[in-house]
């Protein structure tokens, strides 16, 4: 009968698979995936098996000794077919460890950063983490330090920096108000120096014309930090009303109308110095011809108050003073 051993595992090369500090006096484990019915016959250089061979995983106490020294299996299946050795190589190592620290050293605000130590066995990092790598969340600069112990070989600290950067805070001005009268062109930039802007059509200048009504939004960076705002530019409503009125029946400004575009509905209300009211209108076309209860009112100033809704949603309200004069 012939035999015909596919093994479990194979060696690719011969890598080092373990590092053991020489003052190191505990056994270390090493294993194979088993197979039903295997039995494992192991042979170690540089140390002795504690306890395990024949099965597939064994204890080693390594000697005292610094160099590079061989693990090896080899696997015997039920029926007795014996596979090729498999060769593993074990360090010992009588230096300390030498400890480093990657990662990002510059992040936005509020960022979560992953460092990852390297270089030893244990590890305790200065926020009390005994892992290898931690993640933390960046709200102001970091300074960390992690040290690094490797059994019995002494320690190492390695110091890892990270700077904080901000969002930029952004702020849209308009080279005017926010209406477009008369097939103006008004231009829009941000209020704070960034690196790189992009605005929602993706134009990239920092001075943005605009020539009709919408909403204009724009994402900045500042490093690789980015913020969003937006701005509403409006149709012209030209809400106004006049400051002074002479109801003298010269058919030249007698009544006192109000004066605007796009408009759906209003309410307008005039009081006198008492803060009695004593005119009221819903309607645009209807405005105060300065009469009380079909009486001339007096002469002098009436405060207003006008509340305006328009056909793009928006609410205007305007309080001022008015004169009459004859």
């Amino acid at each position: 009968m012939s035999c015909l051993l596919f093994g479990t595992f194979q060696a690719i090369g011969q890598p080092i698979i373990d590092t053991v500090c020489v003052f190191f006096t505990q056994p270390r484990n090493y294993s194979v995936l088993p197979t039903s019915g295997s039995t494992y016959q192991w042979s170690v250089i540089g140390g002795t098996i504690q306890s395990g061979n024949g099965s597939a995983s064994i204890d080693v106490v390594w000697g005292t000794s610094p160099g590079l020294f061989d693990l090896v299996v080899q696997e015997t299946n039920q029926f007795g077919c014996v596979g090729a050795p498999v060769i593993a190589k074990i360090l010992l190592t009588d230096e300390p460890p030498k400890v480093q620290v990657v990662g990002d050293t510059l992040v936005c605000v509020g960022d979560s950063v992953a460092l990852y130590a390297s270089g030893a066995l244990n590890y305790k990092w200065s926020n009390g983490s005994t892992n290898a790598s931690i993640t933390v969340q960046a709200n102001s600069t970091l300074n960390f330090w992690v040290i690094g112990s490797f059994d019995n070989c002494g320690n190492d600290t390695a110091y890892h920096d990270v700077g904080v950067v901000a969002h930029p805070v952004l702020d849209i001005n308009p080279s005017g108000d926010n209406e477009i009268c008369n097939n103006e062109i008004i231009t829009l930039e941000v209020s704070e120096t960034v690196d790189s802007l992009i605005w929602n059509d993706g134009l990239k200048d920092f001075v943005y014309p605009v020539e009709t009504p919408g909403i204009y939004s724009v994402t900045a960076w500042q490093y690789r930090c980015s913020s969003t705002d937006s701005v509403e530019i409006f149709s012209c409503k030209g809400l106004f009303v006049p400051t002074i009125f002479s109801p003298n029946n010269d058919n030249n400004n007698d009544v006192l109308y109000i004066y605007g575009n796009f408009i759906t509905t209003l309410e307008f209300y005039i009081y006198n110095q008492w803060s009695k009211k004593v005119f009221e209108s819903t309607s645009q076309d209807v405005g105060w011809d300065g009469t009380i209860e079909g009486k001339e009112a007096e002469q002098g100033s009436y405060l207003y108050v006008l509340k305006v809704w328009f056909e793009d949603g928006n609410y205007q309200e305007l309080n001022g003073n008015t004169t009459l004069v004859r």
